[in-house]
């Protein structure tokens, strides 16, 4: 199984329209591509701006092969629904489980 993990920072009082966004378009969207196995959304209790976004897959592969231009498309119906300049995407990373 491999772990895509994704920290971003959001405007002061948006966390909740962020989540609830991110679940209604991004999660709705990477369950119906292969490979997708779960999703969390995490939130640092100490500061609400700072947001990161677990996603479970089968493959490295499976997470290569989403489209794209299915990525883009999704990405501006998200940044459509809670505003451009509410969030900030600060970085990325990848890990495998072992188990």
């Amino acid at each position: 199984m491999v772990i895509e993990w994704l920290k971003f920072r959001v405007a002061s009082g948006v966390s909740e329209l962020f989540i609830e966004a991110d679940r209604k378009i991004w999660t709705a969207f990477l369950s119906q591509c292969p490979g997708f196995r779960k999703k969390s959304v995490w939130v640092n209790p100490q500061d609400e701006t700072e947001i990161v976004i677990v996603i479970k897959w089968n493959t490295r592969e499976d997470w290569s092969n989403v489209p794209k231009n299915l990525l883009e498309k999704t990405e501006k119906r998200f940044m459509k629904a809670i505003g451009k300049d509410t969030y900030e995407y600060l970085e990325q990373r990848e890990y495998q489980v072992r188990e």
